[in-house]
């Protein structure tokens, strides 16, 4: 049953050209996020089968929760507890890294829960983001920017690294190394918590996928680490500066009980860096910041990412 009624208040709209996330006000504390694909968005995947479904839902505690999204013709539903993200707040300097730091620690451990899952019986999806970060790599494919993107960052990186980058997202699409039942789309934007952040939902569904466990770390760890950069470049026009997120990353790494594997995470880190800017770009079109990132990708290749 759909909650929403002729007197569920509209809230925020907001999203970017892979998606779109309209939110409405349905009292006593929660909120209905449609999410649709965005202009430059690949079509959206199905849902997985309700065993996989159940598997992520066992994984949560009374107060972390993977929430499943509900399909609907024009995209996934949520009812969460705020009509923003815990990424949200951070980037608009809402709320400071240290007040979080206590919900990412919890949902670090649920990660670890999740990890820990037999994996369902012929279930065998992958990372999507990745899947789609290598045929750019190999054809250029997207719209004008991204395309223009592709260019610039084989000039930028050079052929060297770009084989190294090529070949370590080879390794998480397929053999060899150990898979788990990852969340896919673990990273601060898809983590929602109530006003005094005692209560933890983590958006999941279409992303769930076999990975490394590396990749759900690496995943959040490199979007901080874009969302502080993205940051200071804004606080050019005023914005305001995310502090260092150094104590979040922190949390989630002893909410899970440490690296699965330090120098998987490296790897998955540049990886995941990189498509974030190839996702800025399509959304935003091309600036001058995007040479200085291409450069951070530079130096985090050569560093593994650590």
């Amino acid at each position: 049953m759909n909650p929403l009624t002729d007197t569920s208040k509209h809230v925020i709209t907001y999203g970017t050209g892979k998606s779109t996330t309209v939110v409405h006000d349905l009292g006593r504390g929660r909120f209905h996020w449609q999410r649709s694909v965005g202009p430059t968005g690949r079509p959206r995947s199905a849902l997985p089968t309700t065993e996989v479904l159940a598997a992520a839902v066992a994984a949560g505690d009374e107060r972390v929760r993977f929430t499943i999204g509900r399909e609907e013709t024009d995209g996934v539903s949520y009812e969460l507890p705020s009509p923003v993200s815990l990424g949200w707040w951070l980037l608009n300097g809402e709320i400071h890294p240290d007040q979080a730091v206590d919900a990412v620690r919890a949902a670090g451990a649920a990660l670890r829960r999740l990890h820990s899952t037999v994996l369902p019986l012929g279930f065998t999806a992958r990372p999507e983001p990745v899947m789609d970060l290598v045929e750019w790599m190999d054809a250029g494919s997207g719209h004008g920017e991204t395309r223009f993107f592709h260019s610039t960052t084989g000039e930028r990186l050079g052929g060297l690294r770009w084989d190294l980058l090529r070949g370590w997202a080879a390794d998480i699409l397929g053999p060899p190394g150990s898979v788990v039942l990852a969340h896919g789309g673990f990273v601060p934007n898809g983590i929602v918590t109530n006003e005094d952040r005692s209560s933890v939902e983590v958006l999941t569904g279409t992303k769930l996928c076999v990975a490394p466990a590396a990749y759900d770390i690496g995943m959040f760890l490199a979007d901080l680490a874009g969302m502080r950069s993205v940051s200071l470049f804004g606080a050019a026009n005023g914005g305001p500066v995310l502090p260092d997120p150094a104590p979040l990353a922190d949390a989630l790494l002893d909410g899970y009980g440490g690296s699965p594997d330090r120098e998987g995470v490296g790897r998955v880190i540049c990886i995941a860096y990189l498509d974030r800017l190839r996702g800025y770009t399509a959304h935003l079109g091309w600036t001058d910041f995007l040479l200085a990132e291409l450069d951070r990708v530079a130096e985090l290749i050569d560093s593994g990412g650590l």
